[in-house]
């Protein structure tokens, strides 16, 4: 077990554990998350128009 930190839920604190495969797990969770984000903030580029056919 690998200790986290503390936790504070519903007024009440203490520690958190995590076994290495839910840490594994929080820690890809924490990856996408901040992989989303960087998606988000990336700037919109304008399409180029398709040219219409006569």
């Amino acid at each position: 077990m690998t200790w986290l930190g503390p936790v504070c839920s519903s007024g009440m604190h203490a520690d958190l554990y995590s076994c290495r495969s839910c840490l594994y797990e929080l820690d890809q969770r924490v990856l996408e998350a901040n992989i989303r984000r960087d998606i988000a903030a990336l700037p919109v580029r304008p399409s180029t128009p398709v040219p219409r056919r006569p």
